[in-house]
């Protein structure tokens, strides 16, 4: 980090940010892949925590879990921020009352939500129609689908029922 010039970093997964987009994961299942990433996140960091801050994988296939998962992530881990792919896993649009619990811990907790696309999922993408042109996948996969994310959160009403929520 220093020869690149770095004061700090948040880290997310490369390859692992594929593996909680496939549709109908088993819930117990998926939260225990986030468990297991997020605990080797924090050994990660522990080689400079004051300069390594991980952003805990969260599950939203049971929302229980996902609330419960962050909790840990922030309060016994020490992430400063939790992350889940911006296109839709499991049918629910992000303003889906079913996710209210997660933007009240969230918010509660006071840590933000960072969506984190890749050019890859096993769900849906706006990028598909872009198949099998993997680079005018990767053009359209990640910003439109941000897109769709935020703006579920500012059209869908989560903004304004959530004041204190913070997203990136």
């Amino acid at each position: 980090m220093d020869i690149e010039g770095l004061d700090i970093a948040v880290l997310f997964p490369s390859r692992g940010l594929s593996v909680l987009t496939l549709p109908g994961l088993e819930p117990r299942f998926a939260a225990a892949i986030a468990r297991a990433y997020n605990d080797w996140m924090y050994d990660f960091c522990q080689g400079d925590p004051s300069r390594l801050l991980g952003a805990g994988m969260i599950s939203v296939y049971d929302i229980n879990d996902a609330v419960q998962e962050t909790h840990r992530a922030v309060e016994e881990l020490g992430f400063k921020s939790v992350f889940i792919r911006s296109n839709i896993v499991n049918g629910r649009n992000w303003h889906d009352s079913y996710y209210e619990p997660l933007w009240t811990a969230l918010e509660t907790l006071g840590v933000p939500l960072a969506f984190h696309e890749a050019s890859g999922s096993r769900s849906h993408q706006t990028a598909e129609h872009f198949d099998p042109n993997f680079g005018l996948r990767r053009i359209y996969a990640q910003p439109f689908e941000q897109m769709l994310g935020l703006g579920s959160f500012a059209a869908g009403g989560v903004f304004a029922r959530h004041p204190g929520l913070t997203v990136a």
